[in-house]
């Protein structure tokens, strides 16, 4: 009986959660035109949130995590968007330059002073192959920056793989 009834409230809880983001996601499609041609802030967080058992052992995870980077910095080509771009780990300065570069030469300009890279700086005393959101969620640091630098501003976050952590 008493199964019966934690199998019902999980459920329900699950129920109410994904219709919470349903709603969510109703309003931002129906906001989005007005949205998209004002300034704002886009929060790409490429988060593979599969569950733990099945990216255990998969080899360079956060790379495969990272793999969306150069995609993702095309939202650059918008005047209107200053990006947040959530790393597994930190970005080299080389690396940063390159894509910088790319992204100049096919005239984009002020990128660099329109990105912020972030990266959870607990990510080493973690588990092994956490999905990117976890990390985050668990980054005090990374979640205090989010806050700060969107605070009061017209943003949105652009997951990659949707788990049950984005829709907490």
């Amino acid at each position: 009986r008493k199964l019966c009834n934690t199998k019902k409230a999980i459920h329900k809880a699950v129920d109410m959660r994904n219709e919470s983001w349903r709603t969510v996601m109703q309003h931002f499609m129906e906001t989005w035109p007005e949205r998209s041609t004002q300034p704002r802030v886009v929060l790409h967080i490429p988060s593979l949130s599969y569950i733990y058992a099945l990216t255990r052992d998969i080899p360079y995870f956060n790379c495969f995590q990272n793999a969306q980077m150069a995609s993702r910095l095309c939202d650059l080509n918008d005047p209107n968007v200053t990006m947040i771009y959530v790393t597994p780990f930190p970005v080299e300065r080389a690396v940063v330059q390159y894509y910088m570069k790319i992204l100049a030469a096919s005239g984009i300009r002020g990128a660099e002073d329109r990105v912020t890279f972030l990266s959870p700086e607990n990510i080493m005393r973690l588990p092994k192959n956490i999905s990117l959101t976890k990390a985050v969620l668990w980054s005090t640091k990374v979640m205090k920056d989010m806050r700060r630098l969107t605070e009061g501003k017209n943003a949105y976050i652009v997951p990659c793989v949707v788990g049950p952590e984005e829709l907490a």
